[in-house]
């Protein structure tokens, strides 16, 4: 397993803990522009 996929999680997860975020917001267009996952897919998750 590539260590990418932990590292954006522990970074949009320090994201979230420091700006009140919702997750959905900051990860969403990340799975879909960095790691090409269909949108429909993205917002599923």
């Amino acid at each position: 397993m590539t260590l990418v996929y932990p590292s954006v999680g522990f970074g949009i997860g320090m994201l979230v803990g420091l700006t009140g975020v919702g997750g959905g917001s900051l990860m969403t267009p990340l799975l879909v522009l960095l790691f090409g996952i269909h949108p429909s897919v993205a917002v599923g998750t």
